[in-house]
């Protein structure tokens, strides 16, 4: 738990460097969710899954052009 974060931000760095290199294709929300790490509320994991379909959505001409490569 003490090196946590340090791994955490390693891992989104790459993550970003991999999509700038065109290595990888990433599917991250539109907008910041009403979301916490322990919500439980129906209600509102529905709305961040709506939005994540939507997302996924919207991005898809763009991950069917970047899986023809």
């Amino acid at each position: 738990m003490e090196n946590r974060h340090i791994i955490y931000n390693q891992m989104v760095e790459r993550i970003n460097t991999l999509e700038a290199e065109g290595k990888s294709f990433v599917i991250r929300p539109s907008v910041k969710l009403a979301v916490s790490r322990y919500s439980s509320d129906a209600e509102t994991l529905n709305t961040a899954y709506k939005q994540g379909r939507e997302d996924a959505i919207a991005l898809k001409d763009q991950l069917l052009a970047y899986l023809q490569g």
